[in-house]
């Protein structure tokens, strides 16, 4: 993913936070909101709680490998942030793979193949 499409300020955060629509699992949250751009914009999320800062790269490095397998089949319109939750860092990759393809889906973002 291109570091272009991130969303990096808070104020962007902000705005999708209080907008957006969300939809969850045991190990995500995922809160999407259609934007004008033309292109997708993604930010991770993921809390001091989860653990140090190794465990919180490491997760999101991992979120992001399983985001780039559906990269092509998502709606372009959307900002999109991707909120860990606890058990994700018991999840092996597999499990986080089909945690972002589950939210993915139930947001209506992606078509189930």
């Amino acid at each position: 993913m291109k570091r272009q499409y991130s969303l990096k300020r808070k104020k962007e955060f902000g705005y999708v936070y209080r907008n957006g629509k969300s939809v969850a699992c045991r190990n995500l949250v995922l809160i999407y909101k259609k934007n004008n751009t033309g292109f997708l914009r993604v930010g991770f999320s993921v809390s001091k709680k989860i653990g140090n800062a190794v465990v919180r790269n490491r997760i999101k490095r991992r979120l992001r490998a399983a985001l780039d397998m559906f990269l092509s089949d998502i709606d372009k319109n959307y900002n999109i942030i991707f909120i860990a939750r606890v058990p994700i860092k018991e999840s092996s990759f597999p499990d986080i793979k089909e945690s972002v393809e589950y939210v993915l889906c139930k947001a209506g973002l992606v078509q189930k193949p």
